[in-house]
């Protein structure tokens, strides 16, 4: 055992090069003052705590969080208890405190992270008190009272988990752009071709229906149950007399609310703010606000309405709005007549929605295929009589002969037509930049040789190292969960693919200097194999094994799980870096560097 924690002892340090973590929350807040100054608590009975008068434990909370960002093993709740949730219609979900200050402190830790790394184009050092305040006060996420804390419908009517997930699937989804803007309309992209609203079916309550689409959790519009999707009963049988028309996996939507929340959810964790508008003006309706850049939605559901999901695809970036003509489509005099302003536009210009294909091939024909065309656009609207009776017989035209060119109505290229993305293909992989969890590191991107070359610079960090790539439009890299993990002793290999899978090149990230990992003590007896690893790890030897060991790199040892003779099951374990040590009675040891994926 001596042995072991003497190697253990030299390997840390190597990795570490220093005792204390290479980054720290306390150094970056002392720099930035004016974000210090916005991170704030609430004590039991509301009042706002400013960080400087938290206490110490507190202030090693947020340090602790901001550490297991970087090294990726951040321990927040994704489904917070619900403590009190009366009736689903209420726009109030109740946590415990204990739940909403992990959430909290874990979104304080996940937005400095994206600073402090540049993980973005875009600094807060730009941005307004207004834009630092919906990142970093408390009462931005919760309204405490005692021990619960609630999600007000103001705060973003949606209820948060763990920020990492949700970064994770950032990446994993390509979502991040070289601007907000770009970045706005890859996440628009994502969530048009993903969610549907909810629906309440027949003989289905309210509540029946909220609990089906959010897996029976009472939370307001979980963002990570709306990212993971639900196993929906509507998908569970299929035929070739009844194809199955909709995606296995449904990503229900709580309405124009629940996408206001959602926007606001996931893109605050990349300092991007989303506000809302909603009230009287706005017909009751939600409509997600965008300040930095003056844009905003129409509608809530704009994004994923079956009128906006269309054949060919409508164009994200025109979901967009100008702030400027806010007041002159929402006042109140209007009452909220403007709501989903873009619908007609597509008709317009014989994109179909993708809702006209069930309606065309189910119930309406002739005139009454026209009636529902104009009442669910409004074309009469816009359109005068004698404009509406040259272009609707075209336009209906056009969707039969669609229909028919997929195989006609019901057929297997009908099911396909309806459900393939509403966006067009990605035909690019390009590889933009990559970005480590390490600030201290220099990289030459060569595109024509595909090769990363990163030079660590300073010390390094005592957990793996985590990189992720930014990709051209729809391009993905393989294999890829989230942010990549990377052994810095070997060529680490990755597939960069277009979306329409015409391009699939090998890139390879490679570091020009390494720790020194050779201190590992291996031995011919004894072999210890796979390593990565996601699921298992073998320990062959002739021997007699006495005893088997698993420590992580702070030297806390863990419980073993075997899974047969000489192997052990590690796929519980978080992603990262461990030490296997076996003994045999014979009196052989190795310990071996393992690497949790």
């Amino acid at each position: 055992m001596k042995i072991f924690f003497i190697v253990l002892g030299m390997l840390s340090s190597l990795l570490l090069n220093a005792q204390e973590p290479c980054h720290s929350m306390a150094e970056f807040l002392s720099d930035n003052t004016e974000i210090m100054e916005a991170i704030t608590w609430q004590d039991a009975q509301g009042n706002v705590v400013p960080y400087a008068d938290w206490s110490e434990e507190m202030k090693d909370q947020l340090e602790q969080s901001y550490q297991d960002i970087i090294n990726h093993s951040l321990d927040v709740p994704n489904l917070p208890e619900i403590l009190a949730h009366p009736d689903l219609t209420y726009r109030y979900t109740v946590i415990s405190v204990d739940d909403a200050l992990k959430i909290y402190l874990g979104h304080v830790a996940q937005s400095v992270y994206v600073e402090d790394f540049n993980l973005v184009s875009w600094s807060l050092k730009d941005d307004s008190p207004e834009k630092i305040n919906h990142l970093f006060d408390s009462k931005s996420f919760y309204e405490r009272n005692g021990q619960e804390c609630t999600v007000m419908y103001s705060n973003g009517p949606a209820t948060l988990g763990n920020p990492q997930f949700v970064h994770d699937f950032i990446i994993k989804n390509n979502i991040i752009g070289s601007d907000r803007k770009e970045t706005i309309l890859r996440l628009f992209e994502w969530y048009r071709d993903n969610v549907v609203h909810w629906v309440r079916r027949n003989g289905e309550t309210n509540e029946d229906a909220w609990l089906r689409s959010y897996n029976g959790y009472k939370g307001r519009n979980s963002i990570s149950i709306m990212i993971e999707g639900v196993r929906d009963s509507i998908n569970q049988s299929s035929s070739a007399e009844s194809p199955n028309w909709y995606k296995f996996t449904s990503r229900f939507a709580g309405g124009c609310h629940g996408s206001s929340g959602f926007l606001r959810g996931v893109l605050r964790t990349l300092n991007i703010m989303v506000s809302q508008e909603q009230g009287s003006h706005t017909g009751g309706h939600n409509l997600p606000v965008f300040p930095e850049l003056n844009y905003f939605l129409s509608h809530g559901d704009d994004l994923y309405s079956g009128s906006n999901k269309t054949i060919p695809p409508y164009d994200v970036d025109r979901f967009l709005l100008d702030y400027a003509d806010f007041d002159n489509l929402f006042s109140q005099e209007l009452n909220g007549s403007n709501v989903s302003f873009i619908d007609h536009k597509h008709v317009e210009e014989k994109r179909i929605p993708v809702s006209f294909f069930g309606p065309r091939c189910n119930t309406h024909t002739g005139d009454s295929f026209n009636d529902f065309v104009i009442s669910w656009t409004n074309l009469d609207e816009w359109l005068t009589q004698e404009e509406l009776d040259m272009f609707l017989p075209e336009f209906v035209e056009h969707v039969d002969k669609t229909i028919e060119e997929a195989g006609g109505c019901f057929s297997e290229g009908y099911a396909e037509l309806v459900n393939k993305p509403f966006h067009t293909l990605g035909t690019s992989a390009d590889v933009f930049d990559f970005h480590l969890n390490v600030k201290s590191y220099s990289k030459e991107i060569d595109p024509e040789n595909r090769i990363i070359r990163i030079t660590l610079e300073g010390c390094e960090l005592d957990n793996p190292l985590w990189g992720n790539f930014s990709l051209s439009k729809l391009a993905t890299a393989e294999p890829l969960s989230g942010n990549i993990l990377l052994d810095p002793d070997v060529n680490n290999k990755f597939t960069v693919r277009s979306e329409d899978g015409n391009i699939e090149d090998i890139w390879q990230v490679v570091f020009n200097n390494t720790s020194n990992l050779e201190s590992e003590i291996l031995s011919s007896n004894i072999l210890i194999y796979p390593t990565p690893s996601s699921y298992f790890v073998h320990i062959s030897t002739d021997e007699n094994l006495s005893e088997i060991e698993l420590y992580d790199l702070s030297g806390k040892l863990y419980s073993i799980h075997y899974a047969g003779e000489n192997r052990i099951d590690i796929s519980m374990l978080n992603a990262g870096i461990y030490f296997l040590r076996a003994l045999t009675a014979e009196g052989n040891q190795a310990i071996k560097k393992v690497i949790k994926l």
